[in-house]
């Protein structure tokens, strides 16, 4: 029986999944199952497994969505772990390697990840280093029971996880991917298992999450909601001391991001009111009442002070 479960969901990815899949046949631990759960794709996803049908488990279902199809390779594993991997994202060669060490050497960690960088097709190298730079920062080195940090911020690339499989058979705690949910699902479970459990973390840069740049999608609010359902829905394990506090902080957090995704767009308006909505919120922060009167300005000026600030490639936090 293979060592690890490597579970790749997959709709209309047909473009991406051949590179997938080819970096985890590249990884220097082989000792690992790839099952791809074609989520009733209309593209040529099956076409394009056709040079791997000997290398690969395909499964295929009726569209469902992205909980539903990481739960059925979850239930069709044989390893001991499960890997998760995006479609459209790339593992680096020591990926699974390196989080295999993790659980060897410590058993009682029941989830490990890892260091990711974001890329797009039309970045510089100069922009995946500073995207590279940032996220290895080390504020962003959680390891350990962290639950409370996890809550406040999703830390976890889906792409970057290996969790023990008993953690979705065995304890009804944890459980598998809230199928109700079509965001944020990964979060959501994440936080089911570090309430219970230790995460491990390696801090290497080991996968390449996809970034698909565009216009504002228009089920953000959809998303924004769903970030807000899982914070309440987990803010009550919280220590009742520090519940208040964190939970005023995290609002202000999710209104900011909210509107600075609709600022990013180009939706002045939408970023206006949502700007509005952090500034309420309180504490004064001199950032979101910039960010708010910027808002009034021309779309010229504004796509000028965009470009000069995405050569640092920050987004904002609102703390």
């Amino acid at each position: 029986m293979p060592k690890v479960s490597v579970v790749i969901p997959a709709y209309n990815s047909a473009a991406y999944l051949p590179e997938a899949i080819d970096s985890v046949l590249a990884q220097t631990f082989q000792d690992y199952e790839i099952i791809v759960v074609d989520d009733g794709s209309t593209d040529n996803t099956r076409e394009a497994l056709a040079p791997y049908q000997d290398r690969i488990r395909y499964i295929h279902q009726e569209n469902a969505g992205p909980s539903p199809a990481k739960n059925k390779g979850i239930k069709e594993a044989r390893g001991e772990f499960v890997a998760f991997l995006d479609a459209d994202d790339i593992w680096l060669p020591e990926k699974l390697a390196l989080q295999m060490e993790v659980f060897e050497n410590d058993p009682e960690v029941s989830l490990v990840h890892a260091n990711v960088v974001r890329f797009g097709e039309n970045w510089t190298e100069s922009e995946e280093a500073q995207w590279q730079e940032r996220i290895a920062s080390p504020r962003r080195r959680f390891t350990g029971y962290i639950f409370q940090p996890l809550l406040m911020q999703n830390l976890i690339c889906t792409s970057a996880a290996v969790v023990k499989k008993s953690c979705f058979l065995d304890d009804k705690d944890v459980g598998f991917f809230d199928k109700e949910l079509v965001r944020a699902e990964d979060h959501d479970l994440w936080l089911r298992i570090a309430r219970k459990y230790k995460i491990g973390y390696v801090d290497r840069l080991l996968v390449r999450h996809r970034d698909h740049q565009g216009t504002l999608s228009e089920n953000v609010d959809a998303f924004y909601e769903a970030r807000f359902l899982v914070f309440n829905r987990h803010v009550k394990y919280l220590d009742p001391d520090q519940r208040g506090k964190l939970i005023k902080k995290k609002w202000r957090q999710l209104y900011f991001s909210h509107a600075y995704d609709y600022f990013e767009a180009g939706d002045l308006k939408g970023a206006r009111t949502r700007f509005l909505k952090a500034i309420k919120s309180g504490p004064f922060n001199p950032r979101a009442n910039i960010y708010y009167l910027l808002t009034f300005l021309g779309s010229p000026l504004v796509n000028l002070i965009k470009r000069i600030r995405r050569k640092s490639l920050k987004k904002p936090d609102y703390k």
